[in-house]
């Protein structure tokens, strides 16, 4: 119960910032700068969704999950992950993954797709095999 209640106090401070990130409340040097614009547009590079870009995301509090199939903590915040969409569905919420491999067999889109399955992520995913975004 207490690392649930920290993981929300977590989660609503990200919210928070990302909201007034995005309304452009935050101006101030130093602090979080906008979200940048998702680097891949081809449809090859999403699962779940066609490309998205930050325009069809405005307004809403976007959670951004950067992962990699082989990371057991990654797997370990999918529950939660899932909980959060279905929790908040109805609502001007998004998730958005990041998979940023980090070793080479991760790289291959057939079992990146196998574990989004076996994991029942329905929110759209971006390949970053390139580190485009992470780097961004």
């Amino acid at each position: 119960m207490k690392i649930l209640a920290n993981r929300l106090s977590y989660s609503t401070i990200f919210m928070t910032l990302a909201l007034l990130t995005a309304s452009g409340q935050i101006a101030a040097k130093g602090l979080p700068r906008p979200v940048p614009e998702f680097t891949h547009s081809d449809s090859e590079a999403w699962l779940n969704s066609k490309p998205l870009t930050q325009m069809m995301l405005r307004g809403k509090v976007v959670l951004i999950d950067f992962w990699t199939f082989d990371c057991w903590n990654c797997y370990r915040s999918f529950p939660w992950l899932v909980d959060l969409e279905e929790r908040f569905q109805d609502r001007d919420f998004q998730v958005v993954g990041v998979h940023t491999p980090e070793f080479e067999h991760e790289r291959q889109i057939s079992q990146l797709v196998e574990k989004v399955e076996r994991y029942r992520l329905r929110h759209p995913i971006m390949v970053d095999n390139d580190f485009s975004y992470w780097n961004a």
